[in-house]
C-alpha cells in the first residue's frame, strides 16, 4: 500500500474557516476547518467537541496525471494524553456531507489510542465531513496547563491506495440519555427483533447488535406473542359493536395499535436505563463479579440509545403483528442448518437445558423458520433481513456491518468482539450432526433442508412484498386473533 506522508505548508485564512495545506509526493490535500479545530505545530489537528472540515485532494503540479481511482482519504483520529479525559470509553461520530448522517462510530477506550477510517473521495476531489465527540475537555479547567481550547481528539489525513470502508448511512449523533439539559424529543419507535429457532445464535446476535451506541440490548422478553395478539384482538372485539369506539372517536385500527407501540417503546427504554444504572452502580461498588467487557448494557454513558433489540426466538410467530404495533420496526431472521440445530438441541443438557429428540426439533424448526420466511416474503427485504448463522460465526464484523446498514445505523466495529466470548454456546461436532441425521425421517429431513435452502440463500436482489404471501400471513394472524377472542366469547 502506498500512503501519502503528510507535511504541512503555511496556513492561510479563508472565509469563516481556516485552511491548511498538506502535501506529499503523490497528492496535495487542502484542509479547510469550518468549525471546531486547532492546528498543532507538529501538523496534527486537535478537533473540538464538534469539528467540521472541507477537504480538497488534487494531483500535484509535478504529476498532474495522478488519479484518485481506487483511492480513499484515510482519517486517523487519536486520543490525547492521560488526564485529559475524565472517563473511558467514549465515542466519536463521523458524518459525511454538509448535513450528512453518521457513517461510522469509533470507540476510544484509552489515552493515546488511534482509530482509522477511509472516506470515499469524489471524482472532483472535494469532500466534507464532521467529527462529533461525546467527550472533550479544556485543559486549563482541569489543571493541565494554560491551554483554554476545547480538545477532544487529534486528527491527521492522508490518501491511501485502498477503497473506502465507510458508507453514507443513516443515524445522526444524538445527545446522551444521562443528560437532561436538552431532552431528546420523542420519535417513532424503531425497535429491532431478532427471530429464529432455538440454538441458532439469537442471543449472541442480540447482544452484539446491542453494543451499538444507539441500541439497548434486551434480555429475552417472552411476552410479545401474547401482548401483540391481545392488542389486535381487543380492537377487533371493540369493532364488532354496533356503535364502536373507533367509529365514535374516528380512530383507525393502525392508530390504536401504534399508540400501544409508543407506550411499550417508552417502557422498554425506561427499563433499560434503570438496568444500566444498576449495572454501573454495581461496577462502581465493585460488586459486579460477572462483568464482561465485550458484552455490556451500556458502553459509554454519553451514548444516545434510542432503540432496543429483543432476541426472543418465539417472536418469529408474531412478525406481522409486531409490524402493526411498530411500523418502523426491523426484523432479523437468523437461520441455521436444521441438522446442526437438532444436534445442539439433542445435547442441550450441556448448557443446563432439557434435551429434545431430533424429530420434534425439526418439526419446531420448520414451523418457526417457515413463519419467519413467510413474513419476509410478505413484508419484503426492507422490513425483514435474512442472516445465515454460519456466515455470522465466520465473519461477524462483515455481517454486523450489513445488519447496521439494514437498520439505518452507522457501523460500529466493536460489536464484533461479542463473538470472542463464550455465551450460551451451541457448537456441535460433525459426528453429532451425522448421528442425529440418521434418526430423522427422510420426508421431514427433505422438507427442512428445502426450507433451509429457500430461507438462507443469498438474495440476488431485494425481495419486494409478495401479495400472495401477505394474504397467507394475514389468514394465519387472523386465526390466532380469533382463537384468542374465543376465550372471552
Amino acid at each position: 500500500m502506498r500512503e501519502s506522508v503528510a507535511r504541512w505548508r503555511d496556513g492561510r485564512g479563508r472565509g469563516a474557516g481556516v485552511k491548511w495545506g498538506q502535501w506529499d509526493d503523490v497528492f496535495d490535500i487542502d484542509i479547510e476547518v469550518r468549525h471546531g479545530a486547532h492546528k498543532e505545530p507538529s501538523g496534527q489537528i486537535w478537533v473540538s467537541r464538534h469539528g467540521r472540515f472541507g477537504i480538497v485532494v488534487r494531483a500535484p503540479e509535478s504529476d498532474p496525471g495522478a488519479t484518485l481511482n481506487g483511492r480513499s482519504l484515510e482519517v486517523r483520529l487519536s486520543t490525547g494524553p492521560v488526564g485529559l479525559y475524565r472517563r473511558f470509553p467514549f465515542n466519536c461520530h463521523v458524518a459525511l456531507g454538509r448535513n450528512g448522517a453518521t457513517a461510522r462510530i469509533l470507540e476510544f477506550t484509552a489515552p493515546s489510542q488511534e482509530r482509522r477510517l477511509r472516506l470515499p473521495i469524489p471524482p472532483d476531489g472535494r469532500l466534507e465531513f464532521a467529527v462529533t465527540s461525546e467527550l472533550s475537555a479544556v485543559p486549563a479547567q482541569i489543571g493541565l496547563g494554560p491551554d483554554q481550547r476545547d480538545l477532544a481528539v487529534m486528527m491527521a489525513c492522508s490518501v491511501v491506495d485502498l477503497p473506502p470502508d465507510t458508507a453514507d448511512l443513516a443515524g445522526e449523533p444524538q445527545q446522551g440519555w444521562l443528560s437532561t439539559a436538552n431532552p431528546i424529543p420523542a420519535s417513532t419507535p424503531r425497535p429491532v427483533f431478532v427471530v429464529g429457532m432455538y440454538r441458532s445464535g439469537t442471543s449472541v446476535l442480540t447482544w452484539a447488535i446491542g453494543q451499538h451506541p444507539n441500541i439497548w440490548p434486551m434480555e429475552e422478553t417472552g411476552f410479545f406473542q401474547i401482548l401483540v395478539n391481545g392488542i389486535l384482538a381487543a380492537w377487533q372485539r371493540g369493532a364488532e359493536a354496533s356503535r364502536s369506539f373507533g367509529e365514535v372517536y374516528e380512530i383507525r385500527p393502525e392508530q390504536f395499535a401504534q399508540h400501544f407501540g409508543v407506550a411499550i417503546d417508552s417502557f422498554m427504554i425506561a427499563a433499560s436505563k434503570e438496568r444500566a444504572k444498576q449495572v454501573m452502580l454495581a461496577r462502581l461498588s465493585q460488586r459486579a463479579d460477572d462483568f464482561v467487557e465485550q458484552i455490556q448494557v451500556l458502553r459509554s454513558v454519553a451514548s444516545p440509545k434510542r432503540r432496543w433489540v429483543d432476541g426472543t426466538p418465539e417472536n418469529a410467530w408474531s412478525v406481522a403483528q409486531l409490524h402493526q404495533i411498530f411500523p418502523a420496526a426491523r426484523f432479523i431472521h437468523i437461520v441455521r442448518n436444521p441438522l446442526s440445530v437438532a444436534a445442539s438441541m439433542a445435547h442441550f443438557d450441556r448448557m443446563g437445558g432439557r434435551p429434545e429428540d431430533s424429530e420434534t426439533t425439526l418439526r419446531l424448526w420448520s414451523e418457526r423458520v417457515g413463519m419467519a420466511h413467510l413474513a419476509e416474503r410478505a413484508l419484503g427485504s426492507e422490513i425483514v433481513m435474512r442472516v445465515r448463522y454460519e456466515d455470522l460465526i465466520v465473519q461477524p464484523a462483515e455481517v454486523l456491518s450489513r445488519i447496521y446498514a439494514f437498520l439505518g445505523e452507522p457501523d460500529f466495529g466493536v460489536s464484533a468482539e461479542t463473538f470472542t466470548v463464550r455465551m450460551n454456546s451451541s457448537n456441535v461436532r460433525s459426528e453429532e450432526v451425522a448421528a442425529v441425521s440418521a434418526t430423522i425421517s427422510p420426508d421431514r429431513l427433505a422438507e427442512a433442508l428445502s426450507l433451509y435452502e429457500a430461507a438462507s440463500r443469498p438474495l440476488s436482489a431485494p425481495l419486494a412484498p409478495d401479495p400472495a404471501a401477505a394474504a397467507e400471513l394475514a389468514e394465519i394472524v387472523g386465526d390466532q386473533i380469533r382463537s384468542l377472542q374465543t376465550l372471552y366469547a
